[in-house]
Order: structure tokens, then sequence, then C-alpha cells
């Protein structure tokens, strides 16, 4: 697997997966080609030639998320799936919905909207200080009011995951929806959705699965979809039997029916590979460079990373984050930029429910991928220690 990470940056480290990753070279080339063909022969006509290939592009998905190909639906963006899955709670007045920690900021704004429109109740849920939900306090809240749950299984600003099992099992013994904001983890984690039994999870393509930016990924377990559909429907998403609307009862009625063919196909490359990886990866070598990483950062003057010691290896993902007693994020994200670096910086208001980032402000946020090397860690670490006093 050739990926463009190191031929178009070889003097350069990049460390910013987390708000888009960088296409291989065969996904950039899929996607290269069915553009070629839609100059050459028009949009449609392309289509149809490319239709085995599509064929395998919910096969791919539902390798990678452990589920039926039937249960999976594209959009053009992690933010248009998790929309489309709310669309299908019929959330009423009164209704609660409550949301995890590290809830991305632009769903929370969403939920308030649905607040102020439809008189639901948006409701954080309890909150250890470490950042993750409370699952012992968290049943306390499972009332009969609550219709959803919402959780960002990993945070786009914090290192520490939420645990999903616990908290889907308590959801289920009171029969209660979980819709799972899986945008960082996916391509990181290898899900069994079978097993896990939620309901709806989202994914953004372009992030640690490096697709091509303008794809979503959403599952939509086939006992929701049964029931429930999204607003909107394209006209091969449902029929009119004896003048009532018929829908197919699976996940294809979320799916967008007017979407880019490339971008679709350079996301099944993207994630036929990352079954592949996943069959023959070593994620201990991963979490290690991420663990010798943390521990180094700590070490540095005026440097401060959040305290992670008592957290389990896998409650731990690639994204390290760290601030300056000294120096604004956008002033250190500047200076590794100099040295030929890319980090992010990562505004406390992203997400806006997380107490521990609220307190911190804004922070880097370096994304440690499995094509990152200690190398390349090393050379960021130098970079950091040229920091001015």
């Amino acid at each position: 697997m050739r990926f463009s990470h190191g031929e178009l940056t070889s003097n350069k480290t990049y460390l910013n997966t987390a708000a888009c990753g960088l296409m291989s070279t065969e996904t950039l080339a899929a996607v290269k080609a069915h553009l070629d063909l839609e100059q050459e022969c028009g949009g449609y006509t392309a289509e149809a030639q490319a239709q085995e290939s599509l064929n395998n592009l919910k096969i791919n998905a539902s390798q990678l998320l452990g589920c039926h190909p039937s249960e999976v639906a594209f959009t053009d963006s992690g933010t248009r799936a998790w929309l489309r899955a709310l669309e299908s709670v019929d959330l009423q007045k009164n209704d609660v919905v409550l949301t995890s920690p590290g809830i991305w900021g632009g769903n929370y704004f969403t939920l308030l909207q649905h607040a102020k429109q439809r008189g639901v109740v948006v409701k954080p849920m309890p909150e250890l200080p470490n950042g993750q939900i409370d699952t012992k306090r968290l049943g306390l809240e499972l009332t009969p009011a609550v219709k959803l749950i919402e959780v960002c299984h990993a945070p786009s600003g914090w290192d520490l995951w939420q645990p999903l099992e616990p908290i889907v099992s308590l959801a289920k013994q009171h029969s209660i929806p979980v819709l799972v904001d899986a945008c960082q983890s996916v391509g990181q984690h290898r899900f069994d959705l079978d097993s896990l039994a939620c309901e709806l999870l989202i994914s953004s393509g372009r992030k640690w699965l490096k697709g091509p930016r303008g794809t979503g990924i959403l599952y939509v377990r086939k006992s929701w979809s049964e029931k429930h559909s999204p607003l909107g429907l394209g006209q091969h998403q449902a029929n009119l039997q004896q003048g009532e609307l018929s829908l197919s009862g699976t996940a294809a009625q979320f799916d967008l029916s007017e979407t880019s063919i490339a971008l679709r196909l350079g996301l099944s490359v993207a994630m036929s590979q990352h079954v592949e990886r996943f069959q023959h990866a070593n994620p201990i070598q991963t979490t290690a460079l991420c663990n010798w990483f943390r521990t180094t950062l700590s070490k540095l003057p005026n440097l401060v990373t959040p305290n992670f010691s008592n957290a389990c290896n896998d409650q731990l993902g690639g994204i390290v984050t760290f601030t300056h007693a000294k120096h604004s994020a956008q002033l250190i994200a500047t200076h590794l930029r100099n040295h030929g670096i890319e980090v992010a910086v990562h505004p406390a208001r992203f997400m806006p429910l997380h107490s521990a980032s609220q307190a911190r402000g804004d922070c880097i946020r370096a994304s440690v991928d499995d094509h990152i090397t200690l190398a390349d860690l090393e050379r960021t670490v130098q970079a950091l220690k040229t920091l001015p006093n």
C-alpha cells in the first residue's frame, strides 16, 4: 500500500489526520480516474460503467464496521450523516436527549435548535473529572422521558475515549436508542456493530480512513430503519402504493440521492485498505508511540499535558493534546509549521460541554496515525524545545 503521505511530504511531518488524512496513492488514483471518465462520456454513463466497483462500496463498509451491507448509507460528510440520523428520531416536546461531554459543537448547536423550536430538553450526561461519562450516575438519568442518547466516542480535542459498551448496554435496558459519533474512531478502532447493537453510528470519510473530503458514512441498524427514516427522500428511495409512501426499510433510505461518484469510489478504496490493515496491523506499536509521545511531552518545560496515567491503552487513541504555559496554541502551531510539522489548533469552543477542555482552553492537537514513526515524533519534540522562552 503506497501512501501520498510519504511522496508529497517527504521532508515534513503530518500530524493532522484528525482533521483530514492524506489519501493513499490508490485512493487518489480512483478519484482522478473516474473524474476523467466523466469528462469523457458524461456523469451517468461513467456511473453505469463503474457499477461493479460501486457494488463493493457497502461491502467494504460492512467489513470495516462489522455489520450487514444493507445497514450502511453514505453522505457527503460526517455532519450530514449525523443530521440524517437525528432526523429519523421523532423528537417531541419535553423529550430528553442526553449528550456526551465531548459532543462536537455543531451537533450540540443543532440539538439546541431542537430545544428552541420543538421544546426538546437537551441534557449533558454526568461526567468524571477525566472527561469520561460517569456510567454509574448515568443509570439514574435514564427515565422514560429520555428518547435519545448521543455518544461522541472519541472527542475531537481530548485524548480519552468514551466506553461505548457499558453506555449502549445501559440504554438497551431502558429501550433508548443510541447515536454514536465515531468520526474520530472509525479508521482507528475495529468495530463490531452487530455485537455493539447501537441504532445509529456516523463517521467522516476524510479523517482516519484517509478517504476523500466530501464523504460520510452512516450505519443504521436494521431494526431501526424498518421503522424510521430521515426527512428528504430521493426518487429511488421510496414508492407510492395506493397513494401511501412505501419505504425500503433499509439504510438505503438514508443515502443522499445526489452525490459524487468519484469521491465514493475513492472512499471504497480507502475502506478496503483499512480492512486489510486491520488484518495485518500491529496496534501495539502505534499505542507505544502515542504513550512515548505523551510521556516525553509531559517532561518538556512549560508544556502541559492531561494526566491519563490511570487510563487503559484501549481508551486512548491517536489524538495527543497539550498546551503551553507561556505561548498560545496558535503560536505553537505556527512555530511547528515553520519546522515542517503540521498540527492543529483545537479551540475549546469546539467541545462546549467538556469541562476539562473548557478549563484548559485552546490546545494543540497532534494526530499519531499508523504511518507516523518515532523519528517523526522525535523531530516534533526537538522543534518544541526551540520555542522561545
